[in-house]
């Protein structure tokens, strides 16, 4: 059968290590931002820069980000390699955001992230926050903002696009689930290392090759860590 005709593809990605991951190096006097919204450890920050590697010939068209500052730096890696028809800049969607950030964590402005990343909000959004609240861990709520997310996409993108979306463990745990409409709850999970990279084929309705809508291509590749990180992949 023929290819089908891809309506966009999405590498759905999450952040390098971050301070949070190692427990901030054992240290007690950490700030409520610091908690809260971590930087990338150093590992953290290699691991994003290899990533941006793995992609420096391979022009992606837009990046989007969650407005925290772990995956903002680990989509900035990607920004700075890529090639002249590449994307230039990170759309930030504010549901992106982990799972578990509490109400009274207001995050980075727009203007405070752009002191140091090429980031705008999304296109079409309206928001003065960079993050959203999390109403903890319930499944069907970060399903239905995942949800969102998709809709999204589908409503803006139509033409093949190649599309990076860097966040976090927890909730690209929902994206996946509501990306192939698998209901949570069900004893079925999924790993996303730090980078790990989850690619998604969604093709217009009815012309994938066996009559899908989308195909995971694959999901959690670490290749581009293999010769630094190897005990990640094993």
């Amino acid at each position: 059968m023929a290819d089908g005709i891809i309506k966009f593809q999405v590498y759905l990605v999450r952040h390098g290590e971050s301070m949070g991951n190692i427990g901030h190096n054992g240290k007690t006097d950490v700030s409520f931002v610091d908690r809260e919204d971590p930087a990338l450890s150093h590992d953290g920050e290699r691991q994003a820069l290899l990533l941006g590697k793995r992609f420096e010939e391979y022009p992606l068209d837009f990046v989007f980000s969650s407005g925290l500052r772990r995956a903002v730096s680990t989509a900035n890696e990607v920004i700075k390699t890529q090639p002249e028809n590449g994307a230039k800049e990170i759309e930030i969607i504010p549901e992106l955001s982990e799972t578990g950030v509490p109400e009274d964590y207001y995050g980075f402005t727009l203007p405070e992230l752009q002191q140091n990343y090429p980031v705008k909000l999304a296109e079409g959004l309206n928001s003065e926050r960079m993050i959203v609240a999390s109403k903890g861990t319930d499944d069907y709520w970060n399903l239905a903002r995942a949800e969102k997310i998709w809709e999204y996409l589908h409503n803006r993108f139509n033409s093949g696009e190649k599309i990076m979306l860097t966040a976090h463990g927890c909730f690209n745990t929902s994206m996946f689930l509501s990306a192939l409409k698998i209901p949570p709850q069900t004893g079925f999970d999924m790993s996303f290392s730090n980078t790990g990279v989850t690619k998604f084929i969604f093709y217009q309705q009815g012309t994938g090759r066996y009559g899908d809508d989308i195909i995971l291509s694959y999901h959690n590749d670490l290749s581009h860590l293999y010769n630094e990180f190897p005990k990640m992949l094993f």
